[in-house]
């Protein structure tokens, strides 16, 4: 997506290949109100030619008449080439920004803890702990509003009519309207879980649409739509667990989304026990009771409210 604006000028001019023709037609589909804005401009320079500068390739050509030219000379053939060289800059700078001024962006990174983040056009943003937020100070200006991702985060999206929310992530765009969807992104998949109202989701080659309920994969360039099969998607969120014959490998994953506490398996966690229960906010050390109990385990605690060692 970042070299989309450069590909832009050869689209209108129709000097695009086939694969960036492709690229230029899914991102349009995302961003139809931008596209229409940038090709207005272009028709404004009807019958210009895009050309893709050299910059050695002019020095070389101008800098003998630079050498062969007098002072007050130089000084004017200098004032051109700065003209021309703004002229091509603020083109660029203007394309960049589809038509606007670049928003001041904001960052923000949840450490040890989740965060929540309120946005400028009233969305609210709940920010997993180890996952980072960029994002503009204000959507003023802008014809969507875009926010970019790393890690995982639930999102309540304001309604906004002709600014959709998009959010840019390695190999997928997501975007909405007004709704509420969990987003999680890992280096081997993406997972969207939406739980209010419907979220678009899209790669280059694929676009579905996902309703509450239901999930989207995004694995090895693929989009698997589903019902949400993981009834602890949100308890990182939340603290409310809800565990039925699930192995205690899954519920120590599980746990360990929400609890700070290091929650570790000894012999690899390779134990024949499942566990029947619910919790909704419970102290760790409670629920490591239960396990025992339920299991036959023996919990080491290697500092309160901080490390534990399940063990036989």
């Amino acid at each position: 997506m970042k070299d989309i604006y450069h590909l832009l000028p050869k689209y209108f001019s129709g000097e695009c290949s086939g694969e960036e023709s492709k690229a230029i037609e899914h991102w349009q589909k995302s961003n139809d109100s931008e596209f229409q804005d940038m090709k207005k401009i272009w028709e404004l320079t009807e019958g210009h030619q895009y050309v893709e500068f050299d910059a050695k390739q002019g020095w070389e050509e101008i800098s003998p008449k630079l050498q062969s030219t007098s002072r007050f000379g130089w000084l004017s053939v200098a004032a051109s080439v700065a003209v021309i060289v703004t002229l091509v800059g603020s083109y660029f700078m203007f394309f960049n920004n589809g038509g606007t001024t670049a928003p001041e962006m904001l960052a923000l990174t949840a450490t040890e803890q989740q965060q929540e983040v309120q946005l400028a056009d009233g969305s609210t943003i709940w920010l997993h702990k180890g996952s980072t937020l960029k994002y503009p100070k204000s959507f003023d200006g802008q014809s969507t509003r875009t926010i970019d991702l790393e890690g995982e985060a639930y999102f309540e999206v304001a309604k906004m009519e002709g600014k959709p929310f998009t959010i840019e992530a390695a190999d997928v765009d997501i975007r909405v309207v007004g709704t509420a969807f969990n987003l999680k992104i890992e280096e081997a998949q993406t997972v969207l879980s939406v739980t209010e109202g419907i979220v678009e989701c899209s790669t280059q080659q694929q676009l579905k649409e996902i309703t509450a309920g239901n999930q989207a994969v995004l694995e090895r360039g693929l989009i698997t739509a589903s019902i949400i099969d993981n009834p602890n998607y949100m308890a990182w969120k939340t603290g409310q667990f809800v565990f039925e014959n699930t192995p205690l490998f899954m519920v120590i994953a599980d746990l360990s989304t929400y609890y700070t506490a290091k929650l570790d398996l000894e012999d690899g966690g390779k134990f024949d026990c499942q566990i029947n229960a619910e919790f909704d906010k419970e102290k760790i050390g409670v629920i490591l009771e239960l396990i025992s109990a339920t299991c036959g385990l023996k919990i080491e605690t290697v500092k309160q409210g901080i490390h534990y060692i399940i063990t036989n």
